[in-house]
């Protein structure tokens, strides 16, 4: 699934939440919402992983929220996941792996391949063994603090996330928008 279509997906699903409260596509990048706040700009992006979308592991996506000052600096910056409660940890971390177990294992060659093309860096074994945990549950609790992506492979998987997402935007976007109120939340995070 390429970005555009990924992009065309998610918009079809969010995008008339974020017209309803008061968000404008930004032009400069597909997926990125604003809103005029009090004394700057929120911004809800939807990043594609740097990777791109691999026609057996699928791709995986981010959601983030910015507080941008009357400047267009970055006052603050996180994931969805920050704003997540420990039951919606668990509900993303579930969802995953119901994705995660749709996938179809790779043929052995694929990881084959892929051994030979990371033999040549240092990091090469746990590049692997990363990439090979793509295909199994997720053992560890997801955590606020963690980096946590949207996996996906088909559109019902996005479908997924986005109704999961969609849940989810109210209470960040309003929580946003008290980061410059609150001088002591004011420091960049990502």
């Amino acid at each position: 699934m390429k970005a555009a279509e990924l992009h065309s997906l998610l918009d079809a699903e969010l995008g008339a939440w974020f017209g309803k409260a008061g968000f404008r596509r930004s032009r400069r990048s597909p997926l990125t919402y604003r809103r005029r706040a009090a004394d700057g700009t929120i911004e809800v992006a939807i990043q594609c992983d740097r990777w791109g979308f691999d026609t057996h592991a699928g791709g995986e996506f981010f959601v983030n929220f910015r507080l941008l000052s009357g400047d267009g600096g970055v006052v603050r910056e996180e994931r969805c996941n920050h704003f997540l409660t420990d039951a919606e940890l668990e509900v993303a971390r579930d969802l995953r792996d119901r994705i995660v177990a749709r996938i179809p294992r790779p043929p052995v060659e694929y990881f084959e391949r892929l051994a030979n093309e990371f033999s040549r860096y240092p990091d090469g074994r746990a590049m692997l063994a990363a990439l090979r945990a793509q295909f199994e549950p997720q053992r560890d609790p997801f955590r606020r603090s963690h980096d946590m992506s949207h996996r996906y492979r088909t559109a019902e998987d996005v479908h997924e996330w986005a109704t999961f997402i969609g849940a989810v935007l109210p209470r960040a976007v309003q929580t946003t928008a008290t980061w410059l109120a609150d001088p002591g939340s004011a420091a960049h995070h990502s």
